[in-house]
């Protein structure tokens, strides 16, 4: 393990890398739910997307820390690392 002092640069730019990425996503997800619904309803489009988001940010947190208290966090980082790698093979099929 890295000495806390070295650590802290790079803990400092994932998170700006994370705090980016989350902005570029969030501005996404808002202009494709906007394009998705229909012209006179894409306030509401925009607030189920919102919603959803919201929603599954507050429960997967609080899902995700119970199970890695029971599980024990190697196999939920596991879980998280299949889910990303489906993911990304998802992603490179499009």
């Amino acid at each position: 393990a890295l000495p806390s002092a070295l650590a802290f640069p790079w803990v400092l730019a994932i998170v700006a890398l994370w705090g980016a990425l989350s902005a570029i996503l969030s501005v996404t997800g808002l202009l494709v739910a906007a394009n998705l619904a229909p012209s006179q309803r894409k306030d509401e489009g925009m607030s189920i997307y919102i919603a959803i988001t919201n929603g599954a940010t507050i429960l997967g947190a609080g899902i995700a820390g119970g199970l890695g208290v029971g599980l024990g966090f190697e196999p939920m980082f596991l879980i998280a690392a299949a889910l990303a790698a489906g993911a990304a093979a998802l992603l490179l099929r499009i």
